[in-house]
């Protein structure tokens, strides 16, 4: 009954407000700044008032006596519970669509769910989940989060324990470390996700970041609405892969990567998956399986026998 109550439109609203306000609010100014209607206001009202959620007062001024609704201690519990409901049932929504619509089994290699013990370790960012062994991606890490404005401010990740002091004592930072920089860690968020027609995801490399805050316009940046979308992000970002270049044929979009670390070459076309072509080679070159490729002012050599081997 009590999330039901509070899940109605403006409830949540009406409550926080004058829970943090501090103050008591008569009927017309809580109209004014819900922008709701006297009919829906004085319902609802009643119902919290009911519930003991908020206190209903009267207080004689003057000749007139004037309504008042003001928070009492159940309106602090009702919050800090309620809060917690929600911020589960949308990290509950958000890890379906994660799975279902962007990190799908068409892409991506199997994806494990990181034991909290090694999530520190892997970076100070604490990723929850890893796709381990992608023979063209290698692992990648990432964590999931429901992020909001607030003061004009978005809060991509809480600030964490970083160092401590020559005490010994753990303290908050908002600056990302440098370790989790040279990582594929990555943060997969989103707004408004119980709202089917606002609802927005992104998914941002934790090296682009400088601290865990992050502007409406360079968020807008990582929007992504298709898998396809992610995997060219973990792509394009992936420190040991290079784009060497891409071409437009009719119908089809190529693109040729350089796995550094192997001096592997890959070819993605549209939205299929990476396929090996090659090996990187400088020596050699006259050799039968030996091809050229001239890619925007990029002439590599490769064997492509090494993908049969």
């Amino acid at each position: 009954m009590l999330y039901k109550l509070m899940s109605k439109k403006y409830a949540w609203h009406i409550v926080q407000k004058i829970h943090e306000s501090g103050r008591r609010f008569t009927f017309t100014e809580l109209k004014d700044i819900i922008n709701i209607n006297q009919s829906n206001l004085s319902k609802l009202l009643s119902e919290l008032v009911n519930f003991g959620i908020l206190n209903r007062i009267e207080l004689k001024e003057g000749t007139q006596t004037k309504i008042y609704y003001v928070s009492n201690l159940m309106t602090e519990k009702v919050l800090s519970v309620y809060s917690k409901f929600v911020e589960t049932e949308e990290l509950c929504i958000l890890q379906k669509e994660t799975f279902e619509i962007f990190f799908t089994k068409e892409l991506f290699n199997e994806i494990l769910l990181l034991p909290e013990s090694s999530r520190q370790s892997t970076s100070l960012i604490e990723p929850e989940y890893a796709i381990y062994h992608d023979e063209f991606l290698g692992n990648t890490y990432f964590k999931l989060q429901i992020i909001g404005e607030c003061d004009g401010k978005i809060e991509i990740v809480e600030p964490y324990v970083l160092y401590c002091d020559e005490n010994g004592i753990p303290y908050v930072t908002q600056e990302i470390d440098e370790d989790s920089r040279k990582k594929n860690v990555y943060i997969f968020c989103a707004e408004n996700i119980k709202d089917e027609n606002h609802r927005r995801f992104y998914l941002i490399p934790v090296s682009y970041l400088e601290n865990t805050y992050i502007s409406r316009p360079e968020l807008d940046v990582w929007e992504v609405k298709s898998s396809w979308e992610v995997y060219s992000i973990l792509a394009n970002r992936n420190y040991d892969l290079e784009l060497l270049g891409s071409m437009e044929i009719p119908g089809k979009s190529i693109e040729y990567y350089l796995k550094e670390s192997s001096e592997e070459l890959y070819v993605r076309v549209d939205n299929e998956k990476p396929e090996l072509i090659g090996k990187v080679v400088s020596e050699d070159i006259t050799n039968e399986n030996i091809h050229l490729l001239n890619i925007e002012g990029n002439k590599i050599h490769y064997d492509s026998s090494y993908v049969k081997k």
